[in-house]
């Protein structure tokens, strides 16, 4: 998903992933809240109880601990597996549509998440 180089941080960032309306998942929820496991500047791992196959284009609002707003990108499924027999899914998410601002944002969250670690 991403580069082995990037930094990632293992920290829990709420995070709130709008399924699009085109993808049709059996009884959940089109609007999910969840933790990211890890977190870099170019995507997110996250665990999830809905399976969202690869490929799908997600709608994310992230909210990093101590960030002034709430960051709007885009993120593709790059990668799924099933952990705890299919019960619960790990996904990486590829960051894509990100404004400059937001993006300066990330960085500088992972950037000072790095330092105080």
């Amino acid at each position: 998903m991403e580069n082995k180089k990037d930094k990632r941080i293992k920290r829990g960032n709420q995070v709130q992933i709008t399924i699009p309306p085109d993808y049709n998942i059996r009884g959940s929820k089109r609007i999910l809240y969840r933790l990211t496991n890890d977190i870099s500047e170019n995507g997110m791992k996250i665990i999830s109880d809905t399976f969202i196959p690869k490929g799908i284009l997600l709608k994310i609002r992230l909210d990093l601990k101590g960030s002034p707003r709430l960051i709007q990108i885009h993120g593709e499924v790059k990668w799924i597996r099933s952990i705890y027999s299919d019960e619960r899914f790990e996904m990486g998410i590829k960051f894509r549509d990100m404004s400059p601002k937001d993006a300066r944002i990330l960085k500088k969250y992972i950037e000072n998440c790095s330092v105080s670690v």
